[in-house]
């Protein structure tokens, strides 16, 4: 799943620290109760807590509905980038919804051994997505998610995976971020910059602004 995030975005940065390994706590349990998870205050340097109920293979989702599989690929992109700062998460939470979708899609698509039994892009994937953003939330706080989520395949649609992935990186390397227990935050309107920047963002300025509408 991290190649795949190499591969579709061409993301560099998976670690909170430069050169550290990427955790990932794989524990059998009797039950799964919660979903994969990562959070900031882990003590370990990008951990991310994921529980299994079967030590001999992966399947998902579970019999109970658990789509393990794309909560793993929606928890890595926690990993890879937050937004806003800790009192406004600026895409309230939609940028793991969205690289999660379009991981499972693509992921889907390779037909891999390990992912045989994982089936997760039936009912999670970024055409799935399209369909559901057609329909504007009524709620005030869904409408906010709402907007994030079709801003980000809005922008998906207009340059690619790979332009998001090396406006990321962009970021990252003109140190436009603000680290919170060394977790990476950026800002919608640095991002919003850094799309235009790229070599297929340049021939869609206009087009990406309008969908962006960044901070």
């Amino acid at each position: 799943m991290l190649d795949g995030y190499a591969d579709v975005f061409g993301l560099t940065n998976f670690s909170k620290v430069p050169g550290k390994k990427l955790r990932l706590r794989a524990h059998l349990v009797p039950v799964i109760t919660k979903p994969p998870h990562f959070a900031p205050q882990f003590a370990w340097h990008s951990e991310i807590d994921f529980p299994v109920v079967d030590a001999r293979g992966f399947s998902s989702p579970t019999e109970q509905g658990q789509f393990l599989f794309y909560g793993l690929c929606h928890e890595l992109g926690h990993v890879i980038a937050m937004w806003g700062d800790t009192k406004d998460e600026e895409d309230r939470h939609a940028w793991a919804h969205y690289t999660g979708v379009v991981l499972v899609e693509e992921l889907s698509k390779r037909k891999l051994p390990a992912l045989e039994k994982a089936r997760d892009g039936k009912w999670r994937s970024l055409a799935k997505e399209r369909e559901e953003l057609v329909k504007e939330p009524v709620e005030a706080k869904e409408r906010e998610r709402w907007k994030r989520m079709k801003a980000f395949v809005g922008v998906h649609d207009l340059v690619g995976a790979r332009a998001v992935g090396e406006a990321i990186n962009a970021m990252e390397a003109a140190g436009k971020v603000l680290r919170v227990n060394r977790v990476r935050y950026y800002r919608v309107g640095d991002f919003e910059e850094a799309v235009c920047a790229t070599e297929a963002g340049r021939k869609k300025v206009k087009e990406l602004r309008g969908v962006i509408g960044g901070k």
